[in-house]
């Protein structure tokens, strides 16, 4: 065989290989962002919030049900890096900047899904209760955390802190699966608190304050199967890699879009 042969089939080989690929990759792509869609609209979440819907100092619930969150110091921006391949939304702070959510934030039984990081050198609590010692996310220095007034997984995980973490966790079920951490089940305790005074903030518990940034959050006040929650975590997880979350769409648009982004810290 000539050398022109063997390179033209070599050239046609790769190009069916990438063809037969794409025929798999794509279609489960498409039905990653459909089944959360039906899953938002099966179970409709107590509320959604994305920093696309951060204006002056509030943070808007994206459907528009007036759950909004009071924010005070708090930036935003958009870029890619930390772990997200995909240009996102974020809205950021340092040790100063608070965030607080309404009453109802963390439920009597609740299933929270969230995307967030540190973003400094300060780093303990992110996602915590504003009245009550609960965390969800990360806790000294270690991603993955969850400490629903009783602790539900191991406080070993440092790896690349700074990179964005996909967290979700309920306070029913079984372990593992009752915490996911970046894809994959990490409890090792069930049930949890919430109700009443739980209501969700960032840095307004204790001293155990953060550099920060946040991408994504989805409250439920109700309990997915393990399931469901997998479906959650992975369009979590494919959202930083295609910038794109198929959710319920408002029904009316909460707030103008946000004003003179600033970078990535």
């Amino acid at each position: 065989m000539s050398d022109s042969y063997l390179s033209s089939f070599r050239c046609s080989f790769r190009a069916g290989l990438l063809f037969v690929a794409w025929l798999i990759v794509s279609p489960i792509v498409a039905s990653q962002s459909s089944t959360i869609a039906s899953l938002i609209s099966s179970k409709s979440p107590w509320a959604i919030y994305s920093p696309t819907y951060f204006s002056g100092n509030t943070l808007y619930e994206v459907r528009g049900n007036g759950r909004d969150a009071t924010c005070s110091s708090v930036s935003y921006g958009s870029g890619s890096g930390n772990g997200a391949s995909a240009s996102i939304p974020f809205i950021y702070g340092g040790t100063t900047s608070t965030v607080l959510w309404p009453s109802g934030s963390i439920p009597s039984s609740f299933t929270i899904c969230s995307i967030t990081r540190y973003a400094g050198s300060s780093k303990n609590r992110i996602l915590t209760s504003y009245a009550n010692n609960w965390l969800h996310g990360h806790w000294f220095g270690n991603k993955a955390a969850a400490f629903y007034n009783g602790w539900k997984t191991a406080t070993s995980n440092t790896a690349t802190t700074t990179n964005w973490l996909t967290m979700c966790g309920k306070n029913n079920g079984t372990t593992p699966n009752n915490v996911y951490g970046d894809g994959a089940g990490v409890g090792t305790a069930t049930g949890g608190d919430g109700g009443g005074t739980y209501r969700l903030s960032i840095n307004l518990f204790s001293t155990e304050i953060s550099d920060w940034a946040f991408a994504y959050l989805i409250i439920w006040d109700q309990i997915l199967t393990d399931a469901e929650v997998q479906v959650a975590s992975s369009a979590l997880i494919q959202y930083l890699s295609t910038g794109t979350l198929t959710t319920m769409q408002p029904t009316s648009q909460p707030t103008s879009q946000p004003t003179n982004p600033t970078s990535q810290p």
